[in-house]
């Protein structure tokens, strides 16, 4: 399934992966409560703002 159509619950899978496929910090999901579409959109800085530990 592509990230265009993905729901919040996939976006919220994807992160959960994120974190232990890049040994990221634990990001705060509710930072993050769009769908794929909307995760698309994100620039690199609107990604460290919503995740700055990470």
């Amino acid at each position: 399934l592509q990230p265009i159509y993905w729901s919040r619950d996939d976006v919220a899978q994807w992160l959960r992966w994120a974190e232990k496929e890049f040994s990221l910090r634990p990001i705060e999901s509710n930072t993050f409560e769009m769908n794929g579409k909307a995760l698309l959109l994100l620039t690199k800085e609107d990604f460290r703002y919503r995740s700055p530990h990470s």
